[in-house]
């Protein structure tokens, strides 16, 4: 079924995360599909058949070791961008176009036994990653090869392995190792923005857009860490969240943790955003590996104002998932936003579309595209929520 319906999916590789949301704005849901070892494929609805137009789209100029993914429209242009947590800047490892991570999978000692070989450039020349004890002791004909530690450091990778080996071997890449944004530019095109610095501190996960604020502009909150990387490797741990405050046109601006009161120090990897208390205010809850659950309140801003939208789907889809809804404010802005089965690492959060609406911000009217491409429309809905049946 899943050749038939969007071929090239079953084949995919390492996924790490997937969202269904409309990035063309066509009206019908597509598919994102986060990777390690390979770019964020889009598979575009054709209409039930899903087409894989990363490459016509601009994603697959960007190889990561991708693992979270969030939709949004953070430049109030109607359309949906999305952020994608990465590995970060600040590891052993080292990716560029020009000189990208490398990983061959193959049988490199005749044995029949298919092992992993990581190589990354040193100047023009490539090395394994992995030092002579561990290579080693998966393939010790090396022992032999090279005598002393000195040996096998000064050797490049085709003068360790058989070349004839290493071509025949599947070979993956990295590129880019920055977690960041991919802002659509309309109709499903898009450009890649890498997250501020502090941002690339420690490999990240979780990832949610939420006006955190008020203010009417998306913020983005991810959680980070990686606990579990080869034992000689060690932890990376430099992160502890990290808020960033959105300005409105796609930029972002780091909180520090004093100022956010987030302050997540352990091997954090999901996130959700539900309203814990009912309040109105988007609160935060964290899931720590082989940790305690976390959970963060919003005291809220004074200067924000929030307004939520309840939707209410058909059978087979009571909570609308796949709907977008669209608040038009009394000065002529609008902001949008979807309903998600599920978002960010391993995690689904609540479907009620909170929107900002910034200092004594008024609600004109609320428009929902269905996604069986019905639509509905409330005039000048009173107080701080609204709910919003399908049409039967």
């Amino acid at each position: 079924m899943t050749d038939e319906v969007a071929p090239g999916l079953g084949g995919a590789g390492l996924v790490t995360g997937a969202l269904w949301s409309d990035g063309d704005g066509d009206g019908r849901t597509d598919l994102l599909v986060t990777l390690e070892w390979g770019p964020v494929l889009y598979f575009h609805n054709a209409g039930g058949k899903f087409v894989n137009r990363t490459q016509v789209c601009g994603l697959n100029d960007h190889w990561g070791w991708w693992n979270g993914i969030a939709g949004g429209d953070i430049d109030h242009d109607g359309d949906i961008d999305y952020a994608v947590t990465n590995f970060g800047l600040n590891t052993k490892y080292h990716a560029s176009r020009e000189k990208p991570a490398r990983l061959f999978y193959g049988d490199f000692d005749g044995t029949g036994k298919m092992r992993c070989v990581e190589a990354e450039y040193e100047g023009e020349k490539l090395y394994p990653v992995r030092g002579r004890s561990c290579s080693s002791a998966a393939m010790p004909f090396l022992l032999e090869k090279f005598g002393t530690f000195r040996e096998f450091a000064m050797a490049q990778l085709p003068e360790i392995y058989p070349t004839t080996r290493l071509k025949q071997a599947r070979q993956f890449a990295a590129t880019d190792l920055e977690s960041g944004l991919f802002i659509n530019g309309g109709s499903g095109k898009f450009t890649f923005r890498p997250l501020p610095r502090i941002a690339q501190i420690a490999p990240g996960y979780g990832v949610e857009f939420r006006d955190v604020d008020g203010d009417s502009h998306l913020d983005l909150y991810l959680v980070q860490n990686f606990y579990n990387p080869q034992a000689e490797t060690g932890r990376m741990a430099g992160g502890v969240s990290q808020l960033l405050k959105g300005d409105g046109t796609g930029n972002f601006a780091p909180i520090s943790p004093d100022r956010s009161g987030l302050l997540v120090p352990g091997d954090a990897k999901s996130l959700a955003s539900p309203d814990l208390d009912g309040d109105g205010w988007p609160d935060f809850v964290i899931g720590i590996n082989d940790g305690k659950l976390m959970a963060f309140r919003n005291e809220g801003a004074p200067d924000g104002s929030m307004f939520k939208v309840r939707l209410r789907g058909r059978p087979g889809n009571p909570t609308g998932v796949g709907a977008r809804a669209t608040v038009h404010l009394g000065d002529g802005s609008a902001r949008t936003a979807e309903v998600y089965a599920g978002a960010g690492y391993l995690s689904q959060g609540p479907a009620d579309l909170a929107f900002g609406l910034g200092s004594g911000g008024k609600v004109a009217r609320v428009e929902v595209a269905w996604p069986d491409g019905r639509s509905s429309t409330i005039e000048a809905p009173e107080g701080g929520a609204v709910t919003i049946e399908q049409p039967r």
